[in-house]
């Protein structure tokens, strides 16, 4: 698959798990995590096991997959689900586009890789745009109400988020398996959050309501087995930084598909930002013509 393909396939499917995620909670954030990623988890290994083989990693290996999986399918969906406990989704959406910052900062010193003036200069005006879009959402009030933890939580999700994405990307320096370093880092995302619950005297709990299984079918196969692994791929075609700009797109999808099903209204404002958005892309991922390979027009198949 192409990477305009990886990209827009991920954005479409992220951008429906947020109304599907709103069926999930009746379950304590924990457990609904655990269930998706355990679920998603066990399908790939299943498929790994039958048609590609499971590897053996290396001790080393397997400690550096359980953090990128603890960060990238675990801990980060928890505190982004915690915040919205706090604050709107609206102000969540905007908090987590600090995930390309962050992706920028941690590659860099991480990496070594370079900070390109285009990626940032795009994602500050993807950044405007989401906050234009969802700035209807927004209450002063509230935003002040939860100056302290709400949006801490958020922020500190997003880097957690982006520390995973990083590390997803060192891993093909690697040349580690991508189907068998996914399945891990799922299992070990699942397992993570079951931990947590468990330390904090949380038992298990689940809703066999029709809503909320099939939420959970659909958040596992297509927003984790689909999306997940399809971004994890263009990570490692693009990068961590230019990849994050999924969390810029996805929420205009978002209210795309709750203007049809919520009856959202469109404002003059939102549309702007949706302009931002695509302004903000269009420069940050347009491909270097000294660089073969980056941004959205290499297809590897």
């Amino acid at each position: 698959m192409n990477t305009v393909s990886l990209f827009l396939l991920c954005s479409l499917i992220w951008g429906s798990t947020w109304f599907a995620i709103t069926f999930q909670l009746g379950v304590n954030s924990l457990w609904s995590v655990f269930y998706r990623f355990l679920l998603a988890g066990v399908m790939l290994a299943v498929y790994c096991c039958l048609r590609t083989g499971f590897p053996r990693f290396t001790v080393s290996q397997h400690i550096r997959l359980f953090i990128q999986g603890a960060c990238l399918c675990g801990l980060s969906y928890w505190l982004i689900y915690e915040s919205e406990r706090y604050i709107t989704s609206g102000l969540s959406a905007v908090l987590c586009t600090s995930v390309l910052y962050f992706n920028i900062m941690i590659r860099c010193l991480w990496l070594a890789k370079p900070v390109e003036t285009k990626v940032v200069a795009g994602g500050v005006l993807g950044s405007l745009g989401v906050l234009l879009v969802m700035l209807p959402e927004l209450d002063v009030q509230s935003v002040v109400d939860a100056a302290g933890w709400g949006m801490l939580i958020a922020v500190l999700g997003s880097l957690v988020l982006a520390f995973g994405c990083v590390a997803c990307e060192r891993n093909e320096e690697e040349n580690l398996p991508i189907l068998p370093t996914i399945t891990l880092n799922m299992l070990y995302g699942s397992a993570t959050v079951a931990l947590i619950a468990l330390v904090q005297g949380v038992m298990p709990e689940f809703n066999f309501s029709s809503t909320y299984i099939g939420s959970l079918v659909y958040l596992a196969v297509f927003g984790s087995v689909g999306a997940l692994s399809s971004y994890v791929v263009l990570i490692r075609r693009i990068g961590a930084d230019r990849a994050a700009f999924i969390d810029v797109v996805y929420p205009v999808i978002a209210l795309c598909l709750s203007s049809l099903v919520e009856g959202y209204q469109w404002s003059l404002m939102a549309l702007l930002g949706v302009t931002f958005i695509g302004v903000g892309n269009t420069v940050a991922l347009k491909p270097s013509k000294t660089t073969s390979g980056e941004g959205l027009s290499g297809n590897q198949g």
